[in-house]
């Protein structure tokens, strides 16, 4: 299928081709996770605090202010834990969500097919 979608819905094991070779196959949840990048989402409860100071090892891509939480994306390095940055935001509030955002089939699917296409452009 095409529908990268339907693939993480109905899947447990798959194959990626691209013209008429393959270029992944194996576990979906293997797959996901060895492309990783180590991003999370943190939800807090709205405090006074109007900033947080953020040590420079975690790189924030993205923070949206809603009325009862403050919601940050932040990405960590592959040396770091998820636990070490659930540690630093426990210190500054209460947690509401905290969830790893994996790549989705997609996005995996048109890395591989590039890096496929830019190693075998000289065929």
């Amino acid at each position: 299928t095409h529908n990268m979608a339907s693939v993480e819905e109905i899947c447990d094991e798959i194959a990626l081709i691209n013209k008429s070779k393959k270029i992944l196959s194996g576990n979906l949840t293997e797959i996901k996770q060895r492309f990783k990048q180590h991003i999370f989402q943190i939800e807090l409860l709205k405090n006074e605090e109007l900033l947080i100071d953020i040590p420079s090892t975690f790189e924030v891509l993205n923070s949206e202010q809603a009325k009862e939480c403050t919601q940050y994306q932040v990405k960590i390095p592959a040396t770091q834990s998820s636990n070490d940055l659930l540690q630093f935001f426990m210190q500054h509030g209460t947690i509401l969500s905290f969830k790893e955002i994996l790549p989705s089939m997609n996005d995996i699917f048109i890395q591989q097919v590039e890096n496929y296409n830019r190693m075998n452009s000289h065929e």
